[in-house]
């Protein structure tokens, strides 16, 4: 996939991180890494899940599709892990 860069950063506060990215940088594919689209999530901006749901869903559409067989239903698969990121990406988890 292209446009969103996986380059790491180390994780601050999601609201002073997400303010401060989104001083320095406009909500663009290009200009986001992943680990700044989380915290713009985490921080419920509407533009990066636009960035997030424009980057994924075409793709994510096509696999589900080839699951379920039916173009009506994928769209409402689809639909629902969106909803479900959006109200779970709050939660914090720690892998250590």
């Amino acid at each position: 996939m292209t446009g969103i860069s996986t380059q790491t950063t180390t994780p601050i506060a999601p609201t002073w991180e997400a303010n401060q990215i989104l001083q320095q940088a406009t909500i663009a594919p290009a200009s986001l890494t992943e680990s700044n689209l989380i915290v713009l999530l985490q921080a419920k901006d509407h533009k990066a899940f636009s960035v997030l749901y424009d980057h994924y869903a075409p793709t994510l559409f096509a696999i589900t599709l080839k699951i379920v067989l039916v173009p009506s239903l994928a769209e409402e698969v689809l639909q629902e892990a969106f909803v479900q990121i959006w109200r779970s990406i709050q939660v914090e988890r720690h892998f250590w």
